[in-house]
């Protein structure tokens, strides 16, 4: 997630927030961003969704297309194993 936040620094891209799975959510600042749980991703409006986490991404990804509209929210892996 680190790497992600320097990169975006370097690009054309605004992050919006940073989410956790809700069943490991705890409240949290991280980066200087309110952690929130993934259910709110909707909330965020964003239009790209980067996943950082190395377990589950595809469980992730599929997950988050169920809660924002994925024929207009880009997601995307950091790592593809």
């Amino acid at each position: 997630m680190e790497v992600a936040y320097i990169t975006l620094q370097t690009v054309n891209l605004k992050l919006v927030g940073i989410v956790e799975d809700d069943e490991k959510f705890r409240p949290d600042i991280i980066l200087g961003y309110e952690l929130e749980p993934v259910s709110r991703v909707k909330d965020l409006k964003p239009e790209c969704i980067l996943i950082t986490s190395l377990q589950e991404s595809q469980q992730k990804r599929e997950n988050l297309r169920t809660l924002v509209d994925g024929k207009h929210v880009y997601i995307s892996d950091i790592c593809v194993r």
